[in-house]
């Protein structure tokens, strides 16, 4: 682990963990503009799904265990819910495991479900925590992803 993550081992202000999720959320960005751009640089496109798969896991992998010595209350609102969500994101990642499995092409089903599901993530991810949006929405916008609904609307 990088010393920036070392960093967050003790319980550091929204601020400092905002500016590091951020981070991991630029790096994710990055391996989605590789998906995007294969055709243009000539990259295998098995191996490109594979190496974004790789990448994205590991990020969201550290994201979460940057966010272990944290308990629920000592988050900020939104940092709960974004955990919340790449907790979720890293069960689907398990049950959907791109590496061990043997693609076709990038038209795979499995790669399709990746990479719909990446982009779904990473909207989720990117909304629970942006400014702009009101707790309630932030809220929703994680039940809706994490397929999760409140107590009131369950009865």
């Amino acid at each position: 682990m990088s010393e920036e993550n070392a960093t967050l081992k003790e319980i550091k202000p929204a601020i400092i963990v905002e500016g590091v999720l951020c981070n991991k959320i630029v790096s994710i960005q990055g391996a989605i503009e590789c998906l995007n751009a294969a055709h243009i640089i000539d990259l295998d496109p098995i191996t490109n799904v594979k190496t974004t798969y790789h990448i994205v896991r590991t990020e969201v992998q550290e994201m979460v265990e940057l966010l272990k010595p944290y308990t629920q209350a000592s988050l900020a609102p939104k940092h709960r819910l974004a955990r919340r969500i790449m907790k979720h994101y890293l069960e689907h990642l398990k049950k959907h495991d791109v590496m061990n499995t043997e693609l076709k092409s990038e038209n795979d089903p499995v790669c399709l479900e990746f990479t719909r599901e990446l982009i779904r993530f990473i909207n989720a991810l990117s909304n629970s925590m942006i400014e702009r949006k009101t707790a309630k929405e932030r809220l929703a916008v994680t039940r809706v992803y994490c397929g999760t609904q409140s107590k009131r609307a369950q009865a």
